[in-house]
């Protein structure tokens, strides 16, 4: 049996190196009744290429290795059937 390697490519630069990237940020909002603020925490995550630096959410990387799988099906069995 036959093992493939495929790898998430950068849109960009077709980079297949990527670093773990992390913002962090807070929303305030005043309060009528009080001098308080209500606020609430953010976090994004994003994969930063290392090459050309083009950023993508960690859905946006599923997507595309699920349409990987797919595209990898589709090949082997057009190959197989013929």
């Amino acid at each position: 049996m036959s093992k493939y390697t495929k790898f998430f490519n950068c849109k960009v630069c077709k980079g297949e190196s990527f670093i773990k990237a992390h913002s962090f940020g807070m929303d305030f909002q005043e309060v009528n009744f009080s001098d308080d603020l209500i606020y609430s925490k953010h976090e994004i995550e994003l994969y930063k290429c290392l090459d050309c630096g083009e950023a993508y959410k960690p859905e946006e990387i599923a997507n595309e290795i699920k349409e990987l799988i797919r595209k990898y099906k589709s090949d082997y069995w057009e190959r197989e059937i013929g």
